[in-house]
């Protein structure tokens, strides 16, 4: 009797078997790391914002990190405000003025940059791999169409295009992915990036500007350079150093293609270094990168 068959049968059992089971080990040991990154965040958060609160009751000044006195903390906790998580709402693309122009959204200094802001965020992981060319105009020319239509909106998942298939990237793109890197892996959430400021006609806060919208307006070397420039100026003084309108300009002459096209985009610069109040405030995980927003309970 050729028991060789048998022998195959069973290891083949037990390799389902032994397969399933890690599969199970596998989904609990990542279920188990979730919750227990999702715990630490919220208590921190939660704690973070018991503070922030006492403070301002108690009539003392909410100093950030990189604010504090000691330079020792200074210097190992001096964060940009370009990237802060949650980001501010100075980071992100005013969609306002583009929404109130009435000529053709084409036509318009901004509508170029706010198409290579969606390339710089979507292009590796949305866009090519669906294939469709200029994509980032179909969706521009339906969420502004849709924007001129309602003017009051303020959430972009009301301005959805109607198209079933962009549609469907849209709301990827909306939701995003709890882990990202810009260019890299995962999906940034487009709230992130894009939003709306009631009364402002400038599309980019300068002083905050991410650095992907710094990219889009200008160009990667250029937004390198402004970044750089201000780490290493923050390093030397131990003090949040501002990119001014003074060191942008003789950047730019470097760069002639940009420079021609600066005056019709500088219109929609804002160089304030004026901070609203948040509306939200954040936390990430070091070890998952896991974030949690909460918005905070205004006056």
């Amino acid at each position: 009797m050729n028991i060789l068959p048998l022998i195959f049968a069973f290891l083949f059992i037990f390799s389902c078997f032994a397969f399933a089971f890690l599969k199970e080990a596998k989904s609990f040991f990542l279920a188990e790391t979730v919750f227990d990154s999702h715990n630490r965040v919220e208590r921190t958060l939660q704690n973070s914002i018991a503070k922030k609160t006492y403070n301002k009751y108690k009539g003392e000044a909410t100093l950030p990190n990189r604010e504090k006195k000691s330079s020792q903390q200074n210097k190992k906790n001096l964060l940009s405000y370009r990237s802060l998580f949650p980001p501010l709402e100075a980071s992100k693309f005013n969609l306002s003025p583009l929404i109130k122009c009435n000529g053709e959204f084409k036509l318009h200094p901004l509508y170029e940059p706010l198409a290579e802001l969606l390339r710089i965020l979507y292009w590796k992981n949305l866009f090519a791999p669906e294939k469709r060319d200029h994509i980032e105009y179909s969706i521009i020319d339906a969420l502004l169409t849709k924007a001129r239509k309602d003017p009051e909106t303020i959430s972009l998942a009301d301005l959805a295009p109607d198209t079933p298939e962009i549609k469907k990237i849209y709301y990827r793109m909306l939701k995003g992915t709890n882990q990202y890197t810009v260019g890299g892996n995962g999906i940034p959430p487009l709230g992130d990036f894009i939003g709306f400021r009631e009364g402002a006609n400038s599309a980019i806060s300068f002083s905050f500007a991410s650095k992907a919208l710094l990219e889009a307006f200008f160009n990667q070397e250029i937004a390198s350079q402004i970044t750089s420039t201000e780490q290493k100026k923050a390093a030397e003084s131990n003090k949040y150093h501002y990119f001014s309108k003074d060191e942008l300009q003789p950047l730019l002459m470097k760069n002639p293609a940009q420079f021609s096209s600066f005056s019709a985009l500088e219109p929609y610069i804002d160089y304030s270094k004026q901070l609203k109040p948040r509306k939200e405030k954040g936390g990430k995980d070091e070890k998952t990168g896991l974030g949690i927003k909460k918005m905070l309970q205004q006056p």
